[in-house]
């Protein structure tokens, strides 16, 4: 079973953690990033869930990282009937920064074809789930607040290092350890030239998931396939359309007493987020 769960946020440094944590000697993360057993598998029993570190030396640190258990509510209870003495990682991002590389990575997935505006209208889940100070509420009603490490996603983007050592110290693995892919951006927010060749590309990634071919998937990506598909099937635009200034206001607005809430809680000054 996992001592490693990462939780959340969405769109928030996730993937570049999971790889981090991956490369690390001491630690043996899930073939598949994004397990999602605690809210979406749950009804196949641990069985189901034990079988993602059966790969794993016992010596090793186990972990997965489902950025979706931040925001529902039975996974807090659930992890900690299962896991009470794993370790939980958070990343936070501004939240209306989140809200729009959720929206971008939606449509990068054939999942929206309507404007951001429009999308707000219509999906409440994606103000909803960056409220992020009653999610980790949830989480504080059951675990300790040493075992949960909340980041912030810009200090990543102003030091990779620093930002992963203090994910390695909170885990007592070697802090030295560097990864060779440090600098990497991964999973960054794109849009596909090609919609069709898009959702052929996700259809055959969901099988191989679906059939558990885990191994396949990585020897793509190691022999660059993905990066390779991911370049050539996405648009040439080197600038991300912005979001209107007045709307961007108006969510700002929207979040200000729950930023206060986690700065609070993390002792910090997050002004940089309003």
């Amino acid at each position: 079973m996992p001592s490693i769960i990462g939780i959340g946020a969405q769109r928030s440094g996730t993937t570049w953690i999971y790889e981090m944590l991956k490369a690390h000697p001491e630690v043996c993360m899930s073939p598949e990033k994004e397990v999602n057993f605690f809210n979406y598998h749950y009804h196949n029993g641990i069985r189901w869930y034990e079988k993602f570190f059966d790969g794993c030396d016992k010596n090793k640190m186990t972990g997965e990282y489902s950025p979706t258990y931040l925001s529902y509510d039975q996974v807090p209870e659930r992890i900690h009937q299962t896991v009470p003495d794993a370790r939980l990682i958070i990343s936070l991002r501004n939240p209306v920064d989140q809200i729009y590389s959720r929206y971008l990575y939606r449509v990068s997935r054939q999942r929206y074809g309507r404007s951001f505006e429009e999308a707000l209208k219509e999906d409440s889940s994606l103000v909803e789930n960056a409220y992020y100070y009653k999610h980790i509420k949830k989480f504080l009603e059951h675990f300790d607040r040493n075992q949960i490490l909340i980041l912030i996603y810009e200090d990543l983007i102003n030091d990779a290092l620093a930002f992963l050592q203090s994910i390695y110290r909170f885990l007592n693995i070697d802090i030295n350890f560097v990864p060779v892919n440090l600098n990497a951006k991964i999973h960054a927010s794109r849009i596909p030239k090609s919609k069709s060749a898009e959702y052929l590309m996700l259809f055959s990634r969901g099988l191989f998931r679906q059939f558990r071919l885990f191994s396949v998937v990585e020897k793509l990506k190691e022999k660059g396939v993905d990066r390779w598909f991911k370049q050539l099937n996405t648009k040439d635009d080197k600038v991300t359309p912005k979001i209107d200034p007045d709307l961007r206001s108006d969510l700002n607005n929207t979040f200000l007493e729950d930023i206060q809430k986690i700065a609070s809680l993390l002792g910090r000054d997050l002004s940089f987020w309003k």
